[in-house]
């Protein structure tokens, strides 16, 4: 449905994305609070708290996107083909496999099966609360309500340029780092975020994106390195005074990478079957 928005309704659509994506996470804590005492099995709480948290966002997402007809951007969608769910599982697998044979880490996992032997909590908390829900929520609302409004107001271009802005902005990285694993940081946050826009209208929904999303978050906290004296395979011969640093400029720069081939390779194809499609 094409159809132009006032720059008020888009502001406010943007606001209401915003506070749905907020107000459910302060719900959430309030609630994993609360149910903590009632239960203190910590595996059955991890997984109430994230779904208790998804409820709430998609019921608030459901509930007013209904009331403005964007329903059918998030919610209601063809079936896309099998190669868009093998590119977003297998391209944060490759992304973070890359990274791990240049860094020669230790996972988070293996660390919290040594140290915490709080391996099965763990494994819970990355694949329910940081991977699904964090999928499904953030990308209904960045590239569902947000992006979908000021492509109503302005254009698709725009529609991407500025939601991934403010996707970067929310996502800002630690700048006690230094200057250069800040705005590597930043970087490698905006090319992802223009990769899952550009999954979005190539695919032609979100489910496409909420798993590629859900996926890059699940590799990342499982296998991001935990011990920075471990990290250097290819580069022992190479004086790294602050190894986490090196870690995270090498982790960014291959995610900045790939992430900008994989955006010219979706442009590409997408106009190739324009080309095709005229002829």
């Amino acid at each position: 449905m094409n159809q132009k928005i006032t720059l008020g309704k888009c502001l406010l659509n943007m606001f209401v994305g915003l506070a749905i994506l907020y107000g459910a996470e302060v719900l959430g804590f309030m609630f994993s609070a609360g149910i903590k005492e009632i239960i203190p099995v910590k595996p059955i709480t991890i997984i109430l708290n994230s779904l208790f948290y998804i409820s709430i966002a998609v019921f608030c997402f459901y509930f007013y996107t209904k009331k403005i007809s964007l329903s059918a951007w998030g919610l209601k969608q063809k079936q896309p083909p099998v190669q868009w769910f093998l590119l977003a599982f297998f391209f944060p697998v490759l992304c973070y496999m890359i990274i791990f044979l240049f860094l020669n880490g230790k996972g988070n996992w293996e660390i919290a099966w040594q140290t915490e032997q709080d391996f099965f909590n763990r494994v819970l908390i990355i694949l329910i609360d940081f991977g699904i829900a964090a999928g499904i929520v953030e990308e209904l609302m960045f590239r569902g309500l947000i992006m979908k409004s000021i492509e109503w107001k302005s254009n698709k271009k725009m529609a991407i340029l500025i939601s991934t802005i403010l996707f970067v902005l929310l996502h800002i990285p630690n700048f006690s780092e230094g200057w250069l694993v800040f705005l590597l940081g930043f970087i490698s946050t905006l090319s992802i975020s223009l990769f899952l826009s550009l999954l979005v209208y190539r695919s032609g929904g979100l489910i496409i994106s909420m798993l590629c999303h859900a996926m890059m978050n699940i590799v990342n906290y499982s296998f991001y390195c935990g011990e920075t004296e471990r990290t250097r395979a290819l580069f022992v011969y190479i004086p790294i005074e602050n190894n986490e640093n090196f870690m995270l400029i090498v982790s960014h720069i291959v995610l900045i990478t790939l992430c900008i081939l994989a955006s010219i390779f979706i442009i590409a194809v997408k106009r190739e079957k324009l080309k095709n499609s005229e002829r």
